[in-house]
């Protein structure tokens, strides 16, 4: 799962971590609520992209497309949303994903999302730079056992 954009992604979140201590604190939150949207766009096209594969490999052609379609719709892929995804090709994967889950993963995938939301509908974020960095390599550990999983 360690493709060009998930590099490129690592890469801003190092830079903006690291420019960060150098911002006022206004500054600090608002660069921390931008990671957030990233961290959130990264957990949908990684879901995807990752459910999208394993159609291809293992489906025919009109089953791609309906699975392409409905992935359209997984948006705020919250971990309750992510394992029903994943129950509904494999129940063994989905019980293997949840084992690997802990309280951690749970909760940073569900505070990018839940942070996404409340910035999406104008309310202000509680992020720092630091806890979203945290979020978002847990979230990455996540995408990236699942891509294992579906392998």
């Amino acid at each position: 799962m360690e493709h060009g954009d998930t590099l490129r992604l690592r890469e801003a979140f190092e830079s903006a971590a690291q420019a960060c201590k150098d911002l006022e604190v206004e500054d600090q939150a608002r660069l921390a609520e931008l990671m957030t949207i990233w961290a959130s766009g990264y957990l949908e096209a990684a879901c995807r992209q990752i459910v999208s594969s394993y159609a291809e490999r293992r489906a025919e052609p009109g089953v791609v497309r309906l699975v392409n379609l409905q992935m359209r719709r997984f948006t705020n892929p919250k971990m309750g949303p992510i394992l029903d995804l994943v129950h509904g090709f494999e129940r063994e994967k989905a019980k293997a994903l949840r084992d690997f889950v802990d309280d951690e993963i749970k909760e940073s995938v569900n505070s990018i999302v839940g942070i996404r939301n409340d910035l999406a509908h104008g309310r202000r974020a509680s992020v720092s730079v630091g806890q979203i960095v945290r979020h978002f390599e847990r979230a990455r550990r996540l995408m990236a056992h699942l891509d294992k999983l579906l392998a």
